[in-house]
């Protein structure tokens, strides 16, 4: 649990550009934090603006779910400063039923005062043969420009160590 939680913590320094995805959905002011959950694999591809880019050698992807409905996923990158964070808004589920997220913007880098990218796009997860493993994260979104934003990661089989807040 301590290294998920220093998994979770670096992921988050490194990405401090997604922390301005918690800005309230429209017409709400609740930005607390629902649910935390890092998934373990490797990222298989990535694509930034339209070019190919590379994830952190030692990359999971964390999913945070805000009480606020909206959801963010986020990898690190090989600079091991940024992050990719794919932002987008929908029902209340668990983070292991993460359906396809209808995606609403992109972050990239690791300033907090990043601008956001208004995308088009959904994540999905998708599960092993027996239907209960995690197998794999997919996420494909593009801008107003068609530039794509992608990233393909592949689970360690194991379930998502989740933290409820």
């Amino acid at each position: 649990m301590m290294r998920t939680l220093l998994s979770t913590a670096a992921i988050l320094a490194m990405g401090s550009a997604g922390l301005a995805a918690w800005q309230p959905a429209q017409g709400s002011d609740d930005i607390k934090l629902d649910l935390m959950a890092s998934l373990h694999g490797r990222c298989t591809a990535i694509v930034v603006a339209g070019k190919e880019a590379a994830c952190s050698p030692k990359a999971g992807v964390l999913v945070t779910r805000l009480k606020n409905n909206r959801t963010l996923v986020m990898i690190g990158m090989a600079d091991g400063k940024s992050a990719l964070t794919f932002v987008g808004e929908g029902p209340r589920t668990s983070a292991a039923d993460l359906p396809d997220l209808r995606l609403s913007r992109v972050y990239v880098g690791s300033s907090p005062d990043a601008p956001h990218i208004d995308v088009d796009g959904a994540c999905s997860l998708s599960r092993g043969p027996d239907g209960k493993a995690l197998a794999s994260l997919s996420c494909e979104a593009k801008d107003g420009a068609g530039a794509r934003y992608s990233l393909q990661f592949e689970t360690a089989g194991a379930p998502p160590d989740i933290q409820r807040f």
